[in-house]
């Protein structure tokens, strides 16, 4: 695990440099917890709503208790928790495969992840928005893919 924090040298009142905390961790498949989730309509990617599945890593080790996210497209923003999808997106394909769901449905709920023990792949974010590449202190981890429910009934 390696997280660099940023910190102002000198502050002569040209810049300074916002930080918020996001862990660097090996690559690879890892057992976590849903925590919660939240929308967010990101006005840098031209008022695009999304969805952030945040899980805590629960394998024992140097990534144990850190927590990570998922950051899926939704249709529509409806509020801080609520949001509608198209039936092709990459957000219900996950929830049919880890839930389990057999026919189609009208209304599904996140809260069905809490209490089940989540394998995920996590990934390293190297390049910026705008593909140039991140220096090595600018990199950090995000879940790329929840790909099954190891623990917990659906």
């Amino acid at each position: 695990m390696t997280s660099v924090p940023l910190k102002i040298v000198e502050d002569d009142g040209d810049a300074v440099v916002e930080h918020d905390h996001r862990p660097l961790i090996p690559e690879g498949e890892y057992r976590a917890v849903y925590l919660r989730h939240e929308v967010v309509v990101l006005r840098r990617f031209g008022n695009a709503p999304k969805v952030f599945i945040w899980l805590r890593i629960v394998d024992p080790g140097e990534a144990f208790g850190m927590e990570l996210y998922r950051a899926y497209r939704v249709a529509k923003a409806l509020g801080k928790r609520r949001f509608t999808i198209h039936r092709d997106c990459e957000l219900l394909l996950m929830l049919a495969r880890v839930l389990e769901i057999k026919q189609r449905p009208d209304r599904i709920s996140l809260s069905a992840l809490k209490n089940m023990v989540l394998l995920i792949r996590v990934g390293t974010v190297t390049k910026a928005a705008n593909g140039e590449a991140r220096p090595d202190w600018l990199r950090y981890s995000t879940v790329r893919d929840i790909l099954s429910r190891e623990t917990g009934a659906p």
